[in-house]
C-alpha cells in the first residue's frame, strides 16, 4: 500500500494540493455541507486535469459529518460536478465499529470562529496560522482512516 500526504501537482490552473494519495487515487476530505463555491469548483477542475494527463489515476472525495453543526454532504451542483468529472465521492459516516461511536476527532480552535470577511489582518494571520499547524494530524487521521477502511 503506497500512502502519501500532503502531496501537490502543477496544473493549468494552479497547484494543486493533494490531502492523502493511496496507491495513485487522490483523496480529499471535505468536513460538514459542503457548497460548489469558486475554490471548491476549482478544486473539482484540477482534480480532473490531473485524471486526463495521468498524473493520478483518480479522485475520491470524501464528506465527513461536522461535529460542530452535524451536518454532512454536498449539494446537488457539486456532486453534479463531481460525476460530470469522473470523481467519485462517498459521504462518511465515521463510527468506531467496536464501540459504535463517531471515531473523528473535531477541530476546536484557540479562538473565536468568525467569518474572514470580518477579520482584521492579524486575526486571519492567527486562523492561517493555526490551521497550517493542524495539517499533519489531519492528514494522520484520514490516513488512518483510509487504512482501516480499506480505501
Amino acid at each position: 500500500m503506497a500512502l502519501s500526504k500532503r502531496k501537490f501537482f502543477n496544473t493549468s490552473l494552479v497547484r494543486q494540493y493533494i490531502d492523502v494519495m493511496k496507491n495513485g487515487i487522490a483523496h480529499e476530505s471535505k468536513v460538514g455541507y459542503t457548497s460548489l463555491t469558486s475554490f471548491v469548483s476549482k478544486q473539482i477542475q484540477k482534480d480532473a486535469e490531473l485524471i486526463r494527463t495521468g498524473d493520478i489515476e483518480g479522485a475520491v472525495w470524501h464528506f465527513y459529518k461536522s461535529g460542530i453543526t452535524g451536518k454532512v454532504g454536498a449539494t446537488k451542483p457539486l456532486l453534479d460536478m463531481l460525476d460530470a468529472n469522473g470523481i467519485k465521492y462517498i459521504i462518511e459516516k465515521v463510527y468506531n465499529r467496536r464501540s459504535n461511536k463517531m471515531d473523528y476527532k473535531l477541530m476546536q480552535p484557540p479562538f473565536e470562529i468568525k467569518e474572514y470577511s470580518e477579520m482584521s489582518k492579524e486575526e486571519a494571520k492567527e486562523h492561517f496560522n493555526w490551521f497550517k499547524q493542524q495539517i499533519p494530524s489531519r492528514l494522520e487521521q484520514l490516513g488512518t482512516f483510509s487504512h482501516t477502511s480499506g480505501l
